[in-house]
């Protein structure tokens, strides 16, 4: 588990991802945030290996996303001068899934996103001004400290 100082305080530099293990019916990317410290993450999920948040590590495969141009200034306000201020899962572990984590920014805004879906709508990483179930995320920290399982 990434300790929280390694991580909260700290800025996204850049997020990349690699499609290479999509299949025919079914678009996957593996989304991975890189830090200004050079951490880097993936959304955490309960993947049963009992850490919640491991390093991960930036392969060959893994390309930098692109941003829609006219919305630069946004990105930039609200996601990449941003610092994290934590990392959100669901309190009920068995709905922690790759998609079902939130990164919280500074600047009041979350990133989610959407890894895999079928052929047709492509994996993504944005950006929301709020979460619809924000009362029933906990930070990750959070989780391991009060005994929740993993």
């Amino acid at each position: 588990m990434l300790p929280r100082e390694d991580v909260v305080g700290h800025r996204i530099k850049d997020i990349v991802g690699d499609s290479t293990s999509s299949e025919n019916s079914f678009n996957f990317t593996d989304f991975i945030y890189v830090l200004d410290n050079d951490v880097a993450l993936r959304m955490p999920y309960d993947d049963e290996s009992g850490d919640l948040l491991p390093s991960a590590n930036v392969t060959q495969n893994h390309g930098a996303l692109a941003w829609p141009n006219d919305k630069q200034r946004h990105f930039n306000d609200n996601l990449w001068n941003a610092t994290i201020t934590d990392i959100l899962i669901p309190q009920d572990p068995e709905e922690r899934y790759p998609d079902t984590g939130v990164i919280q920014l500074s600047s009041g805004w979350f990133i989610v996103q959407l890894a895999g879906a079928p052929t047709g709508i492509a994996p993504s990483v944005d950006i929301l001004a709020e979460l619809a179930d924000a009362e029933s995320m906990i930070s990750v920290w959070e989780a391991i400290t009060s005994g929740s399982p993993q």
